[in-house]
């Protein structure tokens, strides 16, 4: 390894907050936001590789899975969907990880106009593609309602149905 790359990894390695640091100041209600909006990440990837591939049956299970996240966030925040859409956040990009990340990891006060505007972006991103292929959100919503309640059969959440993937294997 050349000294730049020592000294990268060396620099990362010093900077990188210790993840019992993290633990030490994480509450329940953090923890819900940081997996709410890791999986609105995920699934703003999985839908754009979806829609890349022109794929109609793969697109709405992903914007169904996107949608269950966003609502996880909006019901955490007490952002209501009606609120988002009727906000003019189109200034600049929000990226809604970040805005949950500095809040979670580096323990700001939650950013909810930052939040708002980058769930803002995401429905309108969602209600383009809902039009390219013709889905409706209740299209979207009644798939995804399906889709859970085949996985998770038990009306709740467990890891083993999580892992088994029972709507995955009919």
């Amino acid at each position: 390894m050349n000294n730049l790359t020592l000294d990268f990894n060396t620099m990362v390695e010093n900077l990188c907050k210790d993840g019992k640091e993290i633990i030490a100041t994480l509450t329940p209600e953090k923890a819900h936001l940081w997996h709410m909006a890791t999986g609105v990440g995920n699934e703003l990837f999985e839908l754009e590789q979806a829609d890349l591939n022109a794929d109609r049956n793969n697109t709405l299970e992903e914007l169904g899975d996107l949608e269950f996240f966003m609502e996880g966030l909006r019901a955490a925040t007490g952002v209501e969907r009606d609120d988002v859409l009727t906000g003019n956040y189109w200034n600049q990009f929000i990226d809604v990880t970040d805005v949950v990340k500095k809040h979670v990891v580096y323990n700001k006060e939650l950013d909810v106009s930052a939040l708002m505007a980058g769930l803002n972006q995401i429905e309108h991103m969602m209600k383009t593609i809902r039009c390219d292929y013709k889905l409706s959100r209740e299209e979207t919503l009644q798939h995804c309602i399906t889709k859970l309640n085949d996985r998770y059969s038990s009306g709740g959440y467990t890891d083993k149905q999580a892992q088994d993937r029972a709507d995955k294997n009919q």
